[in-house]
Protein backbone atom coordinates (compact mmCIF):
# COMPACT_ATOMS: atom_id res chain seq x y z
CA UNK A 1 0.00 0.00 0.00
CA UNK A 2 1.23 3.00 -0.86
CA UNK A 3 1.93 5.58 2.44
CA UNK A 4 0.62 9.02 2.02
CA UNK A 5 2.64 12.08 4.09
CA UNK A 6 0.78 14.65 6.29
CA UNK A 7 3.87 16.37 7.99
CA UNK A 8 7.41 16.69 6.80
CA UNK A 9 8.37 14.82 9.85
CA UNK A 10 7.58 11.40 7.81
CA UNK A 11 3.64 10.86 9.15
CA UNK A 12 1.57 9.52 7.20
CA UNK A 13 -1.86 11.17 6.38
CA UNK A 14 -3.09 7.83 8.39
CA UNK A 15 -1.11 8.58 11.47
CA UNK A 16 -1.94 12.17 11.37
CA UNK A 17 -5.31 11.42 11.49
CA UNK A 18 -5.97 8.65 13.89
CA UNK A 19 -4.01 11.33 16.59
CA UNK A 20 -6.96 14.04 15.49
CA UNK A 21 -9.64 11.39 16.20
CA UNK A 22 -7.91 10.49 19.36
CA UNK A 23 -7.89 14.11 20.70
CA UNK A 24 -11.61 14.83 19.02
CA UNK A 25 -12.90 12.35 21.07
CA UNK A 26 -11.15 12.90 24.74
CA UNK A 27 -12.65 16.93 23.90
CA UNK A 28 -16.07 14.84 23.11
CA UNK A 29 -15.81 12.77 26.01
CA UNK A 30 -15.62 16.03 28.07
CA UNK A 31 -17.82 18.06 26.29
CA UNK A 32 -19.89 16.30 23.69
CA UNK A 33 -22.97 16.58 26.18
CA UNK A 34 -22.51 20.36 25.23
CA UNK A 35 -23.17 19.67 21.59
CA UNK A 36 -26.12 17.38 19.63
CA UNK A 37 -24.87 14.41 17.77
CA UNK A 38 -25.09 15.80 14.40
CA UNK A 39 -22.87 18.56 15.25
CA UNK A 40 -20.67 16.02 16.59
CA UNK A 41 -20.40 13.55 13.64
CA UNK A 42 -19.68 16.76 11.32
CA UNK A 43 -16.58 17.07 13.78
CA UNK A 44 -15.69 13.34 13.52
CA UNK A 45 -16.04 13.32 9.78
CA UNK A 46 -13.76 16.83 9.57
CA UNK A 47 -11.37 15.38 11.22
CA UNK A 48 -11.03 12.25 8.96
CA UNK A 49 -11.02 13.78 5.87
CA UNK A 50 -9.46 16.97 6.90
CA UNK A 51 -6.33 16.30 5.29
CA UNK A 52 -6.71 14.16 2.01
CA UNK A 53 -5.99 16.91 -0.34
CA UNK A 54 -2.76 16.31 0.87
CA UNK A 55 -2.62 12.90 -1.63
CA UNK A 56 -2.42 15.14 -4.41
CA UNK A 57 1.02 13.71 -6.06
CA UNK A 58 2.76 17.15 -6.58
CA UNK A 59 2.50 17.92 -2.51
CA UNK A 60 3.78 14.31 -2.03
CA UNK A 61 6.73 14.53 -4.33
CA UNK A 62 7.54 17.85 -2.46
CA UNK A 63 7.04 15.88 0.77
CA UNK A 64 9.57 13.23 -0.63
CA UNK A 65 12.00 15.70 -1.63
CA UNK A 66 11.57 17.84 1.21
CA UNK A 67 10.83 20.87 -0.42
CA UNK A 68 8.06 22.16 2.02
CA UNK A 69 8.18 25.92 2.77
CA UNK A 70 6.28 26.09 5.67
Amino acid sequence: MLELYAKSNGESIREHTDKLLAAAEEFIEIYGSSFDEKLLLAVRYACEYHDYGKSVYVFQKMMKNNELIF
